[in-house]
């Protein structure tokens, strides 16, 4: 995740001293970015990040685990006006070191993520430990000044989110081969560009705008932790060795958007909070959102090779496909699909004018837009995916990822993140504020035993 607030140049002079004792602090790239400008590295390696010609950025590192990115940017003819973004590895932030595990964002773990988060804040920055504001003060902010000034970054629940990664950890016994056949059964949707990288397994699927408003990608957790320039525990690599991490990153966040996928009264479009991390930390909306992201891009069923899948169509209730439609499936669409090797050139070869030709068969079936993408629906609603596995891969059923997630674990924590009290007291109740606000649950001491019976969740206490 990565969030965003609004500070003036003055509020930058503030944390001067802090930054100057950060890990790796350029001082050229500071003053440079002070100078209002561009600034030119001696080392042509050093990594620059510029979000265009009008704006300059200057990135300082945060000696923490968790907290991966802090980048400073302004427009050139805007000076006065700093805007401060922090990329956040969520669950590694809460553990204090490198994980696999993926946040799982419920009351416990939003309450988790904000002290951990202010912690390393307060440490990465320690004059803010002078700046004190009520909890009143903080829920009453107005639209225009929840994530400005400086009082208000010690807390997630201020910054505006600018990206957000709805992500799982995915199961798989063969998981060369499944991420072949995802990567095949990529759908015709409006993520149309691809690209399949060997060299790190990965699938990046992306909107075609310039920059797109979002990006859907799956890849081999185990080579990707592998080929990282920072080299991690070989415990970790380890507990990725059958893991597929699928991602669905967002970096548009409309008030209507967050109020049709989270379910939230529509006064919520109104409150100072819509585009806060915590308005977005549902458990079931979030997985809602991404089993929607991944059905549309792959979808749900599972693959079979040719045998398998021409013993399963005829069997699928006819209220689901007719005669017609099986025949069809079978002498001509998946054929089509087998032939052209994935379901985004089969897509494109149905429709060419003169049809496609079908090896050793005088067929050359073709048909619509509308006609391939019906049928996709169909087989969608049959669980039972159009590519069929290739027969020299010698497997005959490959069940699809997304039915096996890897649960988030069970973790009992006691908050002993060093915090005022002050501190610690305004997020509790930013977070009631919040989950009233959206009508969630709020666990309290008559229902936590049944909260504490669920199997996913973060088990917090307190010292």
């Amino acid at each position: 995740m990565t969030i965003r607030y609004w500070l003036s140049k003055e509020d930058f002079s503030v944390l001067q001293p802090d930054i100057e004792k950060s890990p790796h602090f350029n001082k050229a790239a500071r003053n440079a970015f002070l100078s209002n400008k561009k600034y030119a590295p001696k080392n042509k390696k050093e990594h620059i990040d510029y979000y265009g010609d009008d704006w300059l950025t200057f990135i300082m590192s945060s000696g923490t685990i968790g907290i991966e990115h802090i980048k400073f940017f302004k427009q050139v003819k805007c000076p006065d006006d700093i805007y401060l973004d922090i990329m956040i590895d969520i669950e590694s932030l809460i553990d204090g070191q490198r994980t696999i595990n993926l946040f799982y964002p419920d009351y416990f773990g939003a309450k988790a993520a904000c002290m951990a988060y202010s912690a390393a804040i307060l440490r990465i920055f320690p004059i803010l430990n002078q700046l004190s504001i009520s909890a009143n003060e903080l829920i009453n902010a107005a639209k225009t000044t929840l994530n400005k000034g400086l009082m208000v970054i010690p807390y997630l629940s201020h910054g505006k989110v600018v990206r957000l990664e709805y992500s799982n950890n995915l199961h798989a016994e063969n998981k060369e081969l499944a991420m072949e056949l995802m990567s095949n059964s990529i759908r015709p949707t409006s993520f149309w560009q691809k690209e399949y990288k060997e060299n790190d397994n990965t699938y990046l699927g992306q909107g075609q705008k310039k920059k797109p408003t979002a990006i859907f990608k799956a890849y081999d957790k185990e080579l990707k932790l592998l080929s990282d320039k920072n080299p991690v525990e070989s415990s970790i690599v380890d507990s990725a060795e059958k893991i597929i991490r699928c991602e669905y990153g967002r970096n548009r966040f409309d008030s209507d958007w967050i109020i049709r996928n989270y379910g939230l009264p529509n006064s919520i479009g109104e409150s100072p909070f819509i585009r806060s991390p915590l308005l977005l930390f549902d458990c079931h909306a979030c997985d809602m959102i991404f089993k929607k992201m991944y059905s549309k891009q792959i979808g749900l069923g599972d693959w079979f090779n040719k045998c398998e899948f021409s013993k399963k169509i005829p069997l699928v209730d006819k209220a689901i496909l007719g005669p017609q439609q099986k025949n069809t499936i079978l002498r001509e669409l998946a054929p089509i699909v087998s032939q052209a090797r994935s379901i985004k050139a089969a897509f494109k070869k149905y429709q060419q004018e003169d049809g496609y030709h079908i090896a050793k068969t005088v067929r050359s079936p073709k048909g619509s837009e509308e006609k391939f993408k019906k049928y996709l629906r169909l087989l969608e609603a049959a669980d039972i995916q159009l590519l069929r596995i290739p027969d020299k891969r010698h497997v005959t059923y490959i069940e699809n990822p997304i039915k096996n997630i890897v649960a988030a674990p069970r973790i009992t924590r006691t908050l002993n993140y060093p915090l005022p009290e002050l501190i610690k007291d305004n997020i509790v109740a930013i977070i009631d504020y919040i989950w009233h606000e959206c009508n969630r649950f709020n666990p309290t001491k008559i229902n936590l035993a049944k909260v504490l019976g669920i199997s996913s969740i973060y088990c917090i206490t307190s010292d």
